[in-house]
């Protein structure tokens, strides 16, 4: 059994090293030193092939037909599916050419990452890491990320390696091999890291701290002049650095928790969402600063569209991720899409406002353009160095340059607007207080032509008053005249009607005493004839009759004399 075994392995050997003397090779790439913190290789050092369903096996891709379908990077192979491919296969050789031995690391940021290294007339030997393994599946320096399969080539050891690199979400993404020092990767994540506490309080940590601190202050700096003016450009510039505050705190939570909490770095994950709001509010803020919606209103609307559009894509990658995982690697390709298309949209909106004869537009398009490019054409081409473009510039950026040159701009983006809103600020300040002279000076003269107004007024009403004083004076005159001649006509009328009761009063008794004068007067008569013819008697009755009458004209007399005495 052991000669059969040995047999069958001799077979594949040499059935191996035909079919890879028949497959024409990318060039060997020599390692000329180990010290990089980063070595890349370029395109035409290794090649690559799309493993639709994942299964492939080692076995698979060196043999026909496979072996034959691998192709440069930005290549294709026939008869091989490319649409939503989420595991790839590379395939590349290495030669030390330094006279001492290379310590070199091979890593890749995938879920599942197997290397198969084969040195001169030796076996395939198999190392297994990436993010999704657990560290006891591990293989080689098992640290943060997807950790290090570390390589010792003696000088002048040629090695074959095949690599499968699997990403569970991401489809059709585009990554080159590269390789590390070991022992600077030793020195970084573990010297460092954990006796050094580098990963704290190292240079990306402190740049993060300081951007944070710095658009923090630009924050409230606007916020105050939000309070002072309520422009919503202000409002809207302010929010967006709040929320490029919160993506800054990324890395610098990531590497805390990590060390202090590692059950809750998981969660850091939902900081990145921040992105939704940096680009609706960052939208918002040109909006509002250049007043899109007065100049270029279908442009604005067009704005208005991309910002809610933007939303909705990150609040559908969020609810993917949760309950629709297989659809997570579709959206996230729209997403890296407007990722670059809202910058450029900005920059061409900006562009729309350079012939204006306002100075701080071109500001704006000075301050804004260094960070709008990097995240727009950079941010689009990203480390595929095969599309025509300066590439010697791109790799230097994409190589440890990046997060600089990103500091950078988004310091410089963030300063020179701070700079405009303040300028603007004083500029609407200066405004304001002309405007508010220029409201004091027409209140003032309104006041002066009011008091002219009143004193005028003042003069006709004592005028008015004078002459309607007058006319009172005269109706009162005349209304004192009219009450006395009133008062002695109804004097004269009662005297009148007095007199006339009196009359009345008096002449009653008078016509009394008349009537019994004149009685009386017979009496006498009658008593005389009585007395003549003898008849006493007769005559004393009359003579009674006679004093009674007597009496009677004496009461009647009193009575007018009391109603006399009355008057």
């Amino acid at each position: 059994m052991m000669r059969i075994a040995t047999l069958i392995y001799i077979f594949c050997f040499f059935s191996t090293n035909i079919l890879l003397a028949q497959t024409p090779w990318p060039p060997v790439y020599e390692i000329k030193a180990d010290t990089a913190v980063l070595e890349k290789f370029d395109a035409i050092y290794f090649q690559r092939l799309e493993d639709k369903e994942g299964k492939w096996t080692l076995a698979d891709v060196t043999r026909q037909p496979l072996v034959d379908k691998f192709h440069s990077k930005g290549g294709k192979a026939d008869g091989i599916d490319t649409n939503a491919i989420h595991t790839y296969w590379h395939r590349y050789r290495l030669k030390n050419i330094m006279t001492y031995p290379a310590k070199i690391s091979l890593t890749a940021a995938v879920d599942y990452y197997d290397v198969f290294v084969k040195k001169t007339d030796s076996l395939w030997v198999q190392y297994n890491t990436g993010m999704a393994r657990a560290w006891d599946n591990r293989d080689g320096l098992k640290m943060s990320g997807a950790g290090y399969i570390p390589l010792v080539l003696m000088p002048g050891e040629e090695i074959t390696i095949y690599d499968r690199r699997e990403r569970l979400r991401d489809t059709n993404y585009s990554m080159n091999p590269h390789f590390r020092s070991t022992e600077k990767i030793i020195k970084k994540e573990y010297v460092d890291y954990v006796h050094n506490e580098d990963r704290l309080y190292g240079s990306l940590q402190l740049t993060e701290a300081f951007m944070i601190g710095f658009m923090l202050v630009a924050l409230f700096y606007n916020l105050i002049f939000f309070k002072i003016v309520r422009e919503r450009s202000y409002l809207f510039f302010s929010l967006f650095l709040f929320f490029l505050c919160a993506i800054r705190m990324y890395n610098i939570l990531d590497s805390y928790l990590q060390r202090e909490s590692p059950l809750v770095v998981r969660y850091v994950v939902f900081i990145s969402y921040s992105w939704a709001f940096i680009y609706f509010f960052l939208i918002s803020f040109v909006r509002h600063f250049l007043k899109t919606f007065i100049h270029y209103k279908n442009w604005d609307r067009f704005l208005v569209a991309i910002a809610i559009t933007w939303i909705a894509i990150n609040t559908a990658g969020m609810l993917s991720s949760f309950y629709f995982p297989e659809r997570f690697a579709g959206i996230m390709i729209v997403w890296k899409f407007f990722t670059t298309f809202i910058p450029l949209v900005l920059l061409i909106t900006l562009l729309l406002f350079i012939r204006k004869k306002d100075k701080y537009t071109r500001l704006v398009l000075l301050g804004a353009f260094p960070m709008l490019f990097l995240y727009g054409v950079i941010g689009w081409f990203g480390d595929d160095f095969d599309k025509p473009l300066p590439i010697g510039f791109i790799k230097w950026l994409y190589g440890n340059n990046f997060r600089t040159v990103e500091t950078l701009c988004i310091f410089w983006f963030v300063l020179f607007f701070s700079l405009i809103l303040f300028m603007r600020y004083n500029i609407m300040r200066k405004e304001n207080a002309q405007k508010q002279l220029d409201n004091e000076r027409l209140a003032k003269e309104k006041e002066i032509e009011k008091s002219e107004l009143i004193e005028q007024q003042k003069i006709q009403l004592e005028k008015d008053v004078a002459e309607r004083t007058a006319e009172l004076k005269q109706s009162l005159e005349d209304l004192k005249l009219s009450q006395s001649q009133l008062i002695q006509s109804e004097k004269m009328a009662s005297l009148g009607e007095l007199t006339a009761g009196i009359a009345h009063e008096i002449q009653n008794p008078l016509n009394f005493v008349n009537n019994f004068s004149e009685v009386s007067t017979e009496l006498i008569d009658e008593m005389n004839a009585e007395i003549d013819k003898g008849n006493l008697g007769d005559a004393k009755e009359i003579a009674n009759d006679l004093k009674q009458n007597l009496e009677k004209i004496n009461h009647h007399g009193k009575r007018a004399g009391d109603i006399v005495k009355g008057m």
